[in-house]
């Protein structure tokens, strides 16, 4: 499994190849990248905690990597060929949608979004924070997002499963066979 560094190698030498990102939204970039991957392929891109800090999510063995700096333009640890082709497809989507905001709107954002938000407990504003945001919250949160039509245009070719109308059919058949009695039972109660 790629780590946090794999992705915002990615990420950097997606936007502009050895063009300065400031680290802040490097920070927000990586955190849709794990939100949208939790919410359309159901895994999580990395394993590494996110944090739900006062200037919005951070993750700590990022922020490891370029702490003191203002800008980057790489993440030596990180290693982009890392990264499977859903992964890639998952971030060239969050940054077709998140790229063009600079770090203070993607702050905003982040801190309009519930995950955030509950993952401070109600925090004054400014408070220090070190709180998880939990990888459920996030799933839940952002698919949620995606199905009413928000957030970056899902990629079209993930690895995802298919299934037609005669399948639903079938499967809804089958379930009723099986449960019939239990129904009936309960129909008459």
């Amino acid at each position: 499994m790629a780590n946090v560094t794999d992705v915002a190698a990615y990420i950097l030498t997606s936007m502009a190849p050895d063009t300065p990102m400031v680290t802040r939204k490097l920070q927000k970039l990586t955190y849709y990248a794990q939100a949208w991957s939790l919410a359309w392929t159901g895994a999580p891109m990395f394993v590494e905690d996110i944090e739900a800090w006062r200037d919005g999510p951070v993750v700590r063995r990022l922020y490891a990597e370029h702490h003191h700096q203002w800008t980057v333009t790489s993440v030596p640890a990180g290693d982009a060929h890392r990264l499977d082709d859903d992964q890639r497809k998952v971030i060239d989507a969050v940054l077709a949608h998140y790229g063009p905001f600079d770090f203070s709107v993607l702050t905003e954002f982040t801190h309009r979004e519930r995950p955030w938000i509950d993952a401070r407990r109600h925090l004054p504003p400014g408070a220090h924070s070190q709180n998880r945001i939990p990888v459920a919250a996030m799933k839940a949160y952002y698919s949620a997002l995606g199905i009413d039509g928000y957030g970056p245009q899902q990629p079209p070719s993930l690895r995802t499963v298919s299934v037609g109308a005669a399948q639903i059919e079938v499967g809804l058949s089958e379930d009723l066979a099986t449960w019939s009695d239990s129904l009936d039972w309960l129909a008459v109660r």
